[in-house]
């Protein structure tokens, strides 16, 4: 029988809500997700339906309103060596000090 393996990545019942000037704007409800090891996964959706928020989340640069984020099946509590992200918008921003300075 084989072993049972622990995902590398699980995403339970995540919620997360930001406040900005008194107004609450919900940008995840109840979202799940697991990774196993080998899975490659995209993530697609509308514009503002919440796929940088769960990111953020699996990369430790937020945490959750509610649910859970577990990588090897420990909580998520903070960025660590062993994941990490890269934003949209890195070119632009290297590309963009480079004239500036050149």
């Amino acid at each position: 029988m084989a072993e049972p393996t622990v995902p590398i990545l699980t995403i339970r019942d995540v919620s997360k809500t930001y406040t900005a000037q008194g107004r609450r704007t919900e940008a995840l409800r109840g979202a799940g997700l697991t990774v196993q090891r080998g899975e490659f996964v995209c993530l697609l959706g509308a514009s503002g339906c919440g796929k940088s928020t769960l990111l953020r989340i699996a990369a430790g640069f937020e945490a959750p309103s509610s649910g859970q984020a577990l990588m090897w099946d420990k909580p998520i509590a903070g960025p660590a060596p062993s994941r990490g992200m890269v934003f949209q918008d890195y070119c632009q921003r290297w590309l963009g000090e480079i004239a500036q300075w050149g």
